[in-house]
């Protein structure tokens, strides 16, 4: 190849070069933002560095130096605009260099001395969580909120907290902190302040309920028992269905697999449920998973103080009371 054709190649590599480099650094200059994949630099930062190539490439382009770096002029401007690239992906704001926290739940309930609460977290797959308060308020959390509600739960000291956000999501301790304490008040304010709407006075984004897929149920209904009390319309239980009761054991085992798959909360449903002898005991299964734990019953038999504190104290949360009406036809009690 001749010297001259040799001249003629560099020089449109040059001027592809230098057009490359000023419409890239127009980019800049004029929309102050580039963003790719999830890295992305804006604002003052973006348009300095667009002036800088648009500038720098005329200089190139127009100058004709001599001797060395004249003849590696094309050179230089690769390493210029490649110095360029590595400052942009130095300063570029990145994603989380951490994997998200595991998939798990975590339980948190109140203390002796304080108001009763019990808090529910499951963390999915992607870092996001729900967070239900009470058996009744559900939360739906991005990442960073979810491992807030972690860190609250398991009583993580606020600078402890703060690093790990810090590290995690690549953003400013100081402003992790400030974020982890709001939070942590927001839902404080929430558990102890009854009825109180946590969009409204809050501040939390209402999610449309059934607009989030969820990796399990929030509530799993038992049905006990088919059997009603003496005197009820046995057309309101579907017996025939049913070729026995599940005992103890299995039932402890269905709770046991809810609670693996992040149901936080139980209702024990009949016919009425209080004919079964081992009622207490399954209450106490599941406060023992830490799950929540309701019953739905016609209330008769907790006419007895005794067993009424037998089941609160082995762990029972709420009670659902079905009304009956009294027939006046048949003189009997009945479902509506």
């Amino acid at each position: 190849m001749s010297p001259n054709t040799t001249q003629s190649l560099i020089l449109a590599a040059r001027i592809i070069l230098s057009l490359s480099m000023v419409a890239f650094g127009a980019t800049l200059l004029v929309v102050g933002k580039l963003t790719v994949a999830k890295h992305s630099v804006k604002g003052t930062a973006a348009r300095v560095i667009g002036g800088v190539l648009i500038v720098g490439s005329a200089l190139f382009f127009l100058y004709q130096p001599r001797g060395f770096f004249h003849q590696y002029t094309l050179l230089i401007q690769v390493l210029v605009l490649m110095a360029t690239l590595i400052a942009l992906w130095i300063i570029a704001e990145k994603p989380a260099a951490h994997k998200p926290l595991p998939a798990a739940t975590h339980i948190q309930q109140s203390g002796p001395d304080e108001p009763s609460y019990r808090l529910h977290l499951r963390l999915q797959k992607d870092g996001s969580g729900l967070l239900v308060v009470n058996a009744s308020t559900i939360l739906h959390l991005n990442p960073s909120a979810a491992e807030y509600a972690m860190h609250m739960m398991k009583g993580t000291a606020p600078e402890e907290a703060a690093k790990a956000i810090a590290q995690r999501y690549n953003v400013n301790k100081d402003t992790a902190l400030k974020d982890y304490s709001e939070f942590r008040d927001r839902i404080q304010t929430l558990i102890h302040t009854p009825d109180l709407d946590p969009v409204t006075f809050l501040g939390f984004d209402r999610i449309t309920p059934h607009s989030k897929e969820l990796t399990a149920p929030l509530r799993l209904d038992c049905a006990l028992t088919y059997r009603l009390p003496a005197g009820t319309q046995a057309e309101y239980a579907p017996t025939k269905r049913v070729d026995r009761e599940l005992t103890t054991d299995e039932w402890n085992t269905i709770m046991d697999k809810a609670w693996s798959a992040g149901i936080p909360h139980l209702t024990f449903t009949g016919g009425e449920p209080t004919l079964r002898d081992d009622l207490p005991a399954l209450i106490a299964h599941a406060e023992k998973n830490g799950q929540v734990c309701g019953l739905l019953t016609d209330g008769l038999k907790l006419a007895n103080p005794e067993y009424l504190q037998t089941l609160l104290q082995t762990g029972l949360d709420h009670i659902l009371f079905i009304l009956s009406q009294k027939s006046p036809k048949h003189g009997k009690w009945k479902r509506p």
